[in-house]
């Protein structure tokens, strides 16, 4: 098996590791130093401290960057390293597709190689039997071997009640270490560094507090609402100051999370210098005690990283003549398609937003498990099309949208196409349609779209 996350030769298909998710890149504060620090000590040493480390916590809060930054480590030290990365869901779809094919035994050989597998998301070994009996044999025998594990969840072991209790234990076997939501600080900190991705942004301080104010859920909320502000001050060539801002923060968030308050605190208390805080590694009893000690000064969140060199912001794209795009909707629900292509019109028209969308073609789709996924993209790739607006199936469609949304996601994303989702539940709430529209934009920059 090769070393590459990303290579598909072999019968276990992991993604590629992000460039941006490195230990230089995350932001720590009071919510994660333990969890950084561990992530540290586990790639340092890898299958001898905490092994397994189960990393959990709630959406966003960047279990997925640190457990890459493992990977990225690791690989930086011995390039020659067998890692896997992936999710829960891709592992099973490989047991699946080995079981069908006859070839489970060489799935087997090629997944044991490995000496680091990192799985995201493993609650969702809960859906197959058959590939949490898989991946119960596969930890044993990586554990046994000495070589590391690392998982990520959305919940803690114990929470897991849907998996095997066989299955759970074995995760309690290392070390469960929690990310929390970050405090207003660590939110402002992590604006400021997000900031470096986004080419000629640069917030006022005031700015970066109100958004750390209202955005207080996860930090993939914080950076999607930076990509939204850019697409909004670009496509509508306005200066980003803080009433815009406002006005984009009513539009972007739904009635239940806005509030009436605009009291803006303008300053905030310098934190004390936080002291080295030392993590102790449990290693295995031939190996010797290790601690990892952390500067002060990488705990700061005060001081603001290196200033980016400055760029132009690029010219708006050319969108005089609309973005195609094709739309997807369940079979028998052509009125909430239609309903759908009316919200965009409506909210483009309202924020005279300087574009349009044009709709090359629908197609229904059977909301049941037995979809062929590749419909999907087949159907864009026919129509020379980059852009897909999908509705998500109905309650009782017997797929559940969670499940139907990640599996068209890999799929489309493999394909380099772009998946817009539009919730069932969210048909009729005007900041989806506002979120949508503006990523669209940001798609149609990227692949140099003409409209």
């Amino acid at each position: 098996m090769s070393n590459n996350p990303a290579d598909t030769s072999s019968f276990l298909h992991g993604l590629p590791l992000d460039p941006h998710y490195v230990f230089e890149e995350f932001v720590v504060g009071a919510h994660n130093r333990f969890c950084h620090a561990v992530a540290q000590a586990v790639a340092d040493n890898l299958g001898k401290a905490y092994n397994p480390l189960f990393i959990y916590g709630p959406v966003g809060m960047g279990k997925t960057h640190l457990m890459q930054a493992i990977g990225h480590r690791v690989l930086l030290k011995e390039p020659k390293i067998k890692i896997f990365y992936g999710t829960a869901e891709q592992f099973m779809m490989d047991v699946i597709e080995c079981l069908q094919g006859g070839k489970l035994q060489v799935f087997r050989e090629s997944a044991r190689s490995l000496d680091l597998l990192m799985v995201d998301d493993v609650q969702f070994l809960a859906s197959s039997e058959a590939t949490q009996e898989e991946f119960f044999h596969l930890f044993n025998v990586l554990h046994q071997s000495g070589k590391q594990i690392v998982m990520t969840s959305d919940r803690p072991p114990k929470m897991l009640t849907t998996l095997a209790d066989r299955l759970r234990s074995r995760f309690e076997w290392g070390l469960a270490a929690d990310v929390k939501s970050p405090n207003l600080e660590s939110r402002v900190a992590i604006l400021r560094k997000k900031e470096h991705f986004f080419q000629g942004l640069k917030l006022d301080e005031n700015i970066r507090l109100y958004i750390a104010g209202k955005l207080k859920s996860n930090i993939r909320e914080l950076e999607g609402f930076l990509k939204r502000v850019q697409a909004y001050s670009q496509i509508n060539g306005q200066t980003i100051t803080l009433p815009l801002v406002k006005d984009i923060m009513r539009e972007l968030l739904p009635p239940e999370d806005w509030d009436e308050e605009d009291q803006l605190v303008v300053t905030t208390k310098a934190a004390e210098p936080a002291p080295a805080v030392e993590v102790p590694v449990e290693l295995s009893p031939a190996a010797a005690s290790v601690k990892i000690a952390i500067s002060p000064n990488a705990l700061s969140l005060d001081a603001p990283p290196a200033p980016a060199p400055e760029a132009e912001a690029p010219a708006a794209p050319d969108l005089d003549k609309g973005i195609p795009v094709g739309y997807f909707y369940p079979d028998g629900h052509q009125p909430e398609l239609h309903q759908i292509q009316q919200r965009f019109q409506d909210v483009i028209k309202k924020h005279k937003l300087k574009f349009h969308i044009d709709g090359v073609f629908e197609h229904a789709y059977a909301a049941s498990r037995d979809t062929s996924l590749e419909v999907f993209v087949e159907k864009c790739l026919e129509n020379r099309l980059r852009i897909a607006i999908v509705l998500g199936p109905p309650p009782n469609g017997g797929w559940p949208e969670q499940e139907f949304s990640q599996s068209l996601l890999e799929v489309m994303e493999s394909r380099s196409l772009s998946m817009q989702l539009v919730p069932w539940e969210e048909l009729s709430k005007d900041y989806r349609y506002l979120n949508l529209a503006l990523d669209i934009t940001l798609v149609s920059r990227k692949e140099g779209l003409r409209t």
